[in-house]
């Protein structure tokens, strides 16, 4: 993961589509970031 840049919508590393991180759908709610992780 150091130094690597990773598309936010997707988790693909840019420079190395081999390398992914996983990604989850978030939802600002009146200032509060949620995350769904289920």
């Amino acid at each position: 993961l150091y130094k690597e840049v990773y598309a936010l919508t997707t988790g693909e590393c840019v420079s190395d589509p081999s390398y992914s991180i996983k990604v989850y759908p978030v939802e600002v709610r009146d200032g509060d970031v949620y995350l769904k992780t289920a």
